[in-house]
């Protein structure tokens, strides 16, 4: 269960206060027993944050003159920070990050035309196929997709793979794996992928794999929002440490994907696959 509770008021010293019982509105438990949530409708007046661990205690926490968008729950677990935002009558989010672009770019105008003929391909190895801007990855570098053309009569059968990874939505899920995080890569490498993927599907040496001589296009993913994502976000470090660790984020996964597409869209094939794995 959590070893510690803290309400922290976002506009002003940031200090944590912690307040005796006194019944007024309680957080809902998940059946999990140690995931807590604050239903919609919040009253802006005060809220009691009440923790009850798998032994039947608990502890209850009054936060006076609550504002939803100035305050925010933290429960510490064993292991991490996970932050919950708390909602107000009019669902708006407690303020924790900052959409800096609400929508980054539209995919379907990116140019493509630096982008090299798939027929300029050369070799059934990995290629390298740089994504041209404002294709980013998650932390705001440039991109790129990974490419294999198939051999013989299977050739012009297409796989589509999207690489999986974690969805990150706050300053404490958003720290890339570089940085000590657990959920999300923010970066990319290209030797480091080629490296990595070798196995299952990847592996072109087994007469078993079907698609061994299949062409291959592999859509990297580091921005942290499922190839879903068009905006950028800054996101701010709540939990007293050092504020110059606020993160801005590309999630720009969407255009990056739909870019790609574009691009294989200008090759013709007889047969396509699409595939993808994530947890």
């Amino acid at each position: 269960g959590p070893t510690g509770i803290w309400i922290f008021d976002n506009n002003s010293d940031r200090q944590s206060v912690l307040y005796p019982p006194d019944p007024f509105y309680h957080a809902q438990p998940f059946q999990t027993g140690i995931d807590y949530y604050i239903p919609a409708g919040a009253p802006d007046a005060a809220i009691n944050v009440t923790i009850f661990d798998r032994s039947g205690g608990g502890q209850t926490i009054k936060v006076p003159n609550w504002k939803s968008s100035e305050h925010r729950v933290i429960l510490q677990f064993n292991d991490y920070l996970q932050t919950f935002p708390l909602l107000s009558p009019y669902g708006i989010p407690a303020v924790d990050a900052e959409i800096l672009v609400p929508t980054y770019a539209n995919p379907f105008a990116v140019d493509i035309s630096s982008m090299p003929s798939f027929e300029d391909l050369s070799g059934t190895d990995w290629i390298k196929v740089d994504l041209p801007e404002p294709c980013k990855t998650g932390n705001g570098n440039d991109t790129f997709i990974m490419v294999r053309k198939g051999s013989g009569a299977n050739a012009t059968k297409l796989l589509i793979y999207f690489e999986g990874g974690g969805a990150c939505i706050d300053f404490i899920t958003c720290r890339p794996l570089t940085e000590g995080g657990t959920v999300v890569k923010l970066d990319l490498n290209f030797e480091e992928l080629k490296a990595v993927y070798n196995m299952g599907i990847f592996n072109f040496s087994n007469p078993l794999n079907p698609f061994r001589d299949w062409t291959i296009v592999f859509i990297p993913y580091s921005t942290g929002d499922f190839h879903m994502g068009n905006r950028v976000v800054k996101y701010y470090n709540i939990t007293g440490s050092d504020p110059s660790e606020n993160k801005t984020i590309y999630h720009v996964g969407y255009v990056n994907a739909i870019v790609a597409m574009r691009w294989i869209n200008q090759t013709n094939f007889d047969r396509v696959v699409i595939a993808g794995s994530s947890a």
